[in-house]
């Protein structure tokens, strides 16, 4: 019996060794372009600080998909701080987007991005609407927004000026037919179609940032 179990500890330690190595290749995913993101050419160079990787996030307030990716990216980002930069384009692909990508570039301007979160849970969980400006401006007054500066923002040329630069021509020259959209350093563009979840999409993002050089 003991020159048995002798036998059998190398087998042991044989096998659960095979298994941590076929775990371990799983856990090395591949994905493949035109199916899981989509290479593209001609669009605006990244603008990230040295040594990180810019990751366009194109959204729209109004959109639930993009209120559901929203916790799960910020804890993305969170983890990735330090390599990644995030910057958030407001999309505009019709006249009722337009006044969402208004309200993200003017708490941009006025230095409240803070709410960026909030206004999303106040839109899906609350049903505050987003339709006019002066129904965003009461949606945001009980949080110390002012009105009367938020308003002279929010129609100011600065908001116009990058809601016609970003918020429209940067969905046209990625060719982005919905959001929520993720472009990698210039170079990928991963949306909703191209993954099964939305965890999914920050997977193929960490894929891409790993292959780019």
């Amino acid at each position: 019996m003991l020159r048995f179990r002798a036998l059998m500890m190398p087998l042991g330690i044989l096998f659960a060794a095979s298994i941590a190595v076929a775990e371990e290749d799983a856990a090395v995913v591949s994905y493949e372009e035109g199916t899981h993101y989509t290479v593209v050419f001609g669009v605006p160079a990244p603008e990230a600080p040295e040594g990180k990787t810019e990751v366009l996030e194109f959204f729209w307030y109004g959109c639930p998909h993009c209120f559901k990716l929203e916790p799960l990216l910020k804890k993305w980002l969170e983890e990735r701080a330090d390599t990644v930069h995030l910057r958030p384009v407001p999309a505009v692909f019709s006249a009722r987007w337009t006044t969402g990508a208004r309200l993200y570039y003017t708490l941009e301007e006025i230095g409240r991005l803070d709410l960026h979160t909030t206004v999303f849970y106040l839109i899906h969980e609350q049903g505050r609407s987003i339709k006019s400006s002066e129904s965003i401006a009461r949606m945001l007054e009980p949080f110390g927004i002012d009105t009367q500066k938020f308003m002279e923002v929010f129609l100011s040329q600065a908001v116009t000026d990058r809601l016609e630069a970003e918020a429209k021509e940067l969905p046209k020259q990625y060719d982005i037919r919905g959001v929520p959209s993720l472009a990698v350093n210039g170079r990928y563009l991963v949306t909703s179609p191209n993954a099964s979840t939305r965890q999914e999409m920050l997977d193929i993002v960490d894929y891409l940032i790993r292959e780019t050089p």
